[in-house]
C-alpha cells in the first residue's frame, strides 16, 4: 500500500464535505416551523456521512427511514456542526486562505519580474 497515495485519496474525498457544510450553514428555515427537505441524493449521502463521522449534529436533521432505507432527509435548523466539525471546518478554511495568499504572492512576484525585465529592455534600446 502506498501511504501517500492513500492519504491523497482521503484528502480528495474530504474536499466534497466542505461545499455541503457551507450550504447547510447558509440554509435557513423561513419561520423555523417547517423543516427544509434535502432532495439531492449526493448531498444526502454526504450529510449522512458527516453525521456518521460526528461532524454534524444528528439533532439538526430528521431522517425518514423505512426498512433500513433512507427515504427522506430534512434540515430542522439550528446549529449543524459539532466541535469536531468546527475544528475541521476552520482547518480547511485556513488551508484555503494560505493557498490563496501563496497564489497572490506568486502573481505579484511575476508582475514585478515582468516589470523589471521590461525596464531593463527599455534601458538598452
Amino acid at each position: 500500500m502506498d501511504y501517500k497515495k492513500e492519504m491523497k485519496m482521503l484528502e480528495k474525498g474530504r474536499e466534497r464535505y466542505f461545499p455541503v457544510i457551507d450550504a447547510l450553514l447558509d440554509m435557513k428555515t423561513s419561520d423555523g416551523s417547517h423543516p427544509l427537505p434535502i432532495d439531492n441524493p449526493d448531498m444526502m449521502r454526504i450529510v449522512l456521512e458527516l453525521i456518521d463521522i460526528e461532524y454534524f449534529d444528528p439533532d439538526a436533521f430528521i431522517i425518514n427511514k423505512r426498512f433500513g432505507e433512507v427515504r427522506g432527509l430534512y434540515f430542522k435548523g439550528g446549529p449543524v456542526l459539532t466541535a469536531d466539525g468546527w475544528k475541521q471546518y476552520k482547518i480547511h478554511h485556513g488551508q484555503q486562505r494560505r493557498k490563496q495568499v501563496r497564489r497572490l504572492f506568486i502573481i505579484l512576484v511575476s508582475i514585478v519580474l515582468c516589470a523589471a525585465v521590461i525596464t531593463v529592455i527599455s534601458l538598452f534600446k
